[in-house]
């Protein structure tokens, strides 16, 4: 198995973790037609439409677009997901504030 492979695994498998060890609701959607993988953490399970964290990690979009490092981005995201779990909390200093029409965190 390749690093990214693994890595993708990884993520997944802490976002599972963050949503039955946490407060926090979790989508986590693959998209194999682009190589594309999106977390959204909530509130909480009862508040799973308030939106409090957001990313997606796209190889097509890092490769052409930005020329990020997508094994470096994958990392990160693996480290913050951890982080919640074992803080029982977002860690905000470890996260990108980006403003769209509202303002979002993203990681």
């Amino acid at each position: 198995m390749d690093e990214k492979t693994r890595l993708v695994l990884e993520v997944m498998q802490l976002a599972y973790l963050v949503q039955r060890y946490t407060e926090y609701c979790i989508f986590i959607r693959y998209s194999g037609h682009i190589d594309s993988l999106e977390i959204d953490i909530r509130k909480s399970r009862k508040e799973w439409d308030k939106e409090i964290l957001k990313t997606e990690i796209s190889k097509t979009y890092q490769e052409y677009y930005e020329k990020r490092d997508l094994l470096r981005e994958l990392k990160t995201k693996r480290d913050v997901l951890a982080k919640i779990i074992n803080e029982q909390r977002i860690p905000y200093e470890d996260v990108n504030v980006e403003q769209y029409l509202v303002e979002e965190y993203t990681f």
